[in-house]
């Protein structure tokens, strides 16, 4: 039997039920995508403004180990973001470009040999930002910062 079949032998209370029934599903799924779209929208900005924040904490922390060329102390500061478990990897550069130290969470998490431009980026399933590092008006290095968002 058909689907138009069916319809037309139906009575008029159960049509108005099904068209009722129908309306009400079909406006509830485009608010549950809605919602959806927007709570995506909502963690990919809280994430931003987190690694933001990690970022710019860190590089402070990391223009006195940069400017007196302290590896050691530039490891430790680096080593802070690890306890961050949305943030997969990370690196500092010094104003040449050259890596100064980094660290990846996982194997499938890979530093750019060179920072590449200041600013933020985003994909389907990550954030990456990269930022400057300043001590006293100059810019002495920068930092990488990679985020998952399958941590959350």
């Amino acid at each position: 039997m058909r689907l138009t079949d069916m319809w037309n032998k139906m009575k008029l209370k159960s049509k108005l039920l099904t068209a009722s029934t129908f309306v009400t599903c079909s406006i509830l799924f485009v608010a549950s995508v809605g919602f959806i779209v927007s709570e995506v929208v909502s963690l990919r900005s809280s994430l931003k403004n987190d690694l933001m924040s990690y970022a710019r904490t860190t590089s402070m922390n990391l223009s006195a180990a940069l400017a007196f060329e302290d590896q050691s102390s530039a490891n430790e500061t680096l080593e802070s973001l690890r306890f961050v478990r949305a943030i997969v990897g990370a690196a500092v550069y010094d104003r040449d470009g050259k890596i100064v130290t980094s660290f990846v969470r996982d194997r499938n998490t890979s530093i750019p040999p060179r920072p590449g431009q200041i600013g933020y980026y985003s994909g389907i399933d990550h954030i990456y930002l990269i930022d400057s590092i300043v001590l006293d008006g100059e810019v002495i290095g920068s930092i990488y910062v990679h985020a998952e968002l399958r941590s959350f």
